[in-house]
């Protein structure tokens, strides 16, 4: 069977990923802190990203700018000064630039395997007793606007693994892994996220 993009990118961005489930998965999405900790670093890589002009643009940018919406709402409901705009500590919790334009289709892919790793998440934020933390359930709702992952698998299932566009493509989902990567604050920053 002939490889696809979509193969090619899990296999080749896996190391990516999982330096990325690793960081986010110490979140305690029970609680109020873990939850902003959470939002925050979401929304600062999310901002981050700016998909390249072409054919997926548009449902790249409209799937970011709906998960940092709902991101962004939910850091409000909690009191965050986070969901400001500008708002920031020092590196790595402050806002990261925007890198150059990346590839929409691998926007796509990472941001599409964000939303289902969402949904997965919402299972651990459901059993919080906090009612302060069960308010906010737009972003692990994972009811955004633009493409669903099946579209999105579907549709790199259908592009071939090789060739100037592939490479571009697997280059920049790496550089969004990273972007996300970069966003998770240090430990001494968490405290900064949440008001009161």
């Amino acid at each position: 069977m002939t490889d696809s993009l979509r193969h090619r990118l899990r296999r080749d961005t896996a190391v990516h990923h999982d330096r990325v489930d690793a960081a986010y998965s110490h979140a305690e999405l029970t609680e109020v802190t873990g939850l902003t900790t959470f939002l925050a670093a979401s929304l600062r890589a999310l901002d981050a990203i700016e998909p390249a002009p072409g054919p997926c643009r548009a449902a790249a940018e409209t799937l970011r700018r709906s998960m940092a919406d709902a991101a962004r709402r939910d850091l409000a409901e909690l009191g965050s000064p986070a969901h400001e705009p500008g708002h920031g500590t020092s590196e790595p919790a402050a806002s990261l630039p925007r890198p150059a334009a990346l590839a929409a289709e691998a926007v796509l892919y990472v941001l599409g395997g964000a939303r289902m790793g969402a949904a997965v998440l919402r299972r651990d934020w459901g059993r919080s007793r906090d009612p302060r933390v069960l308010a906010c359930g737009r972003y692990l709702g994972a009811q955004f606007d633009g493409p669903s992952w099946p579209a999105v698998a579907q549709a790199l299932g259908a592009r071939p693994a090789v060739g100037a566009d592939a490479e571009a493509i697997v280059a920049d989902a790496r550089r969004v892994f990273h972007t996300f990567e970069r966003s998770w604050p240090e430990p001494g920053h968490k405290k900064e996220l949440v008001r009161g």
